[in-house]
């Protein structure tokens, strides 16, 4: 739709309209909510289309800045999506960073929820429950799947506690 928009922008209006594809919704929806169970049973060459479209949402985020935070998270889900766990903290830990240069308070809570699902332990539950406390007081909820999912991670590691 943007790339017709563009082609059929007049020259006498004299205004420039451009777009960028949403290259950080792309690997998100490949990963789906269950991105934090590690390598997931996505063929090779999606994942490979998730990594690239990660790759080029980072390099957007280079020219649009308020995206970073955005763009950092969903590299580090389609790292843990991957398996690499240390490069998917790397990511959230930038994305933690953006999100706090901009004062993007909903992305730092979104951003700890994530990374408290590939972590274990004290610091698992600490994260988990600032990004909760922070988007509710944004009155803002996660989306469905991820919820549920979180919900069955807390139960397990309860039953795993006792």
């Amino acid at each position: 739709v943007l790339k017709n928009g563009i082609r059929q922008m007049r020259d006498d209006l004299f205004y420039f309209d451009y777009g960028i594809q949403l290259f950080s919704l792309y690997p998100e929806a490949i990963a789906r909510a269950d991105w934090s169970l590690g390598p997931t049973k996505v063929p090779k060459d999606r994942r490979k289309r998730a990594n690239r479209a990660a790759l080029q949402s980072r390099f957007i985020a280079t020219f649009f800045p308020n995206m970073r935070a955005h763009a950092y998270r969903v590299c580090g889900r389609v790292a843990a999506a991957n398996g690499k766990i240390r490069k998917a903290i790397g990511f959230f830990d930038s994305a933690l960073e953006a999100a706090t240069m901009f004062g993007n308070r909903s992305e730092y809570a979104r951003s700890l929820i994530d990374k408290s699902m590939i972590l274990e332990g004290e610091e698992q539950q600490r994260l988990r429950q600032e990004g909760l406390q922070q988007l509710k007081e944004l009155h803002t909820v996660l989306p469905e799947a991820e919820m549920a999912l979180l919900q069955a991670r807390s139960s397990k590691n309860a039953t795993n506690d006792q």
